[in-house]
């Protein structure tokens, strides 16, 4: 359940938009949102006095309290109901770094990220603070692609590996963490060669387990051959309407057996609905 979201900003338009989008999130949780900056001051001879290095980092603070400060009054402005279930809060340092300690020192539940599809590919390969965030964070983190305004969510995929007990217990957090959104869950596995009749049998035990418990038509499970992952995801999120797709990560995880790590971030930076990574 999300009672809390940590909403790192950098006040350009994609950063903008995610606020926007997780403070209309945070209203169906009854949560609140804490916007987040990192600031830094520039890297100069070390034979600069200390009271100008002081002015410097006085000085990036303030414009950084301004800003936020800023971004908060608009969002209070544009979300009314929300205006008391706002904050923020700044730090000097890296921004990968701070973000992962503040959610971790104020208990955030979950970190909404703006992304640009512009991104370049080779930023992407070598690092981003997205990149950083989506492979350490110890909470979900909500992707929320450049542009993508918010709207109920009715359909949300689950991208599965259908492994039994752990695939079982993955369904449990998500049902879990979705419940307020009151979507349809489809749970999809896709593989390279055709469904045997051992994977039809992993399906049916599970939907058996879910039909039991929640009623039929709650959670769907699917699963198709298609050669590659990250295609047969996006054909399959057009076909059925996909509002938010899940990933979860483990052990014997999704990105490290379907996908290599660069595709992974591909799948975070060139999707076209919010994206929830959730790490076990």
């Amino acid at each position: 359940m999300i009672q809390h979201i940590l909403v790192p900003t950098n006040f350009l338009d994609y950063a903008v938009n995610a606020a926007e989008y997780a403070v209309q999130l945070a209203a169906q949780y009854n949560a609140r949102v804490t916007l987040f900056h990192t600031y830094h001051i520039p890297v100069i001879d070390p034979l600069v006095p200390s009271e100008y290095l002081m002015e410097l980092a006085s000085s990036a603070e303030k414009n950084a309290e301004n800003s936020i400060r800023q971004q908060v009054e608009d969002l209070q402005e544009a979300f009314p109901h929300m205006k008391d279930s706002i904050a923020y809060q700044i730090s000097m340092g890296f921004a990968a770094d701070e973000i992962l300690s503040v959610a971790h020192a104020t208990g955030a539940d979950a970190i909404v990220m703006g992304t640009r599809h512009s991104e370049k590919i080779q930023r992407i390969l070598l690092g981003s603070v997205l990149g950083t965030i989506l492979e350490k964070a110890e909470v979900p983190v909500i992707v929320i692609p450049e542009n993508l305004a918010y709207k109920t969510i009715n359909n949300i995929l689950f991208a599965s590996e259908f492994n039994d007990s752990e695939d079982i217990h993955s369904i449990n957090r998500v049902l879990d963490f979705t419940a307020k959104l009151n979507g349809t869950l489809y749970s999809l596995h896709i593989q390279e060669t055709e469904p045997d009749e051992n994977d039809m049998i992993r399906i049916q035990n599970i939907r058996a387990i879910y039909e039991g418990k929640l009623g039929a038509g709650k959670v769907h499970f699917e699963n198709i051959a298609y050669s590659n992952i990250l295609e047969g995801l996006s054909k399959f999120s057009k076909v059925n309407d996909i509002d938010m797709a899940v990933m979860v990560t483990h052990k014997r995880n999704f990105f490290e057996k379907l996908f290599d790590r660069s595709l992974s971030k591909q799948m975070a930076y060139k999707t076209d609905v919010p994206l929830i990574v959730f790490h076990k």
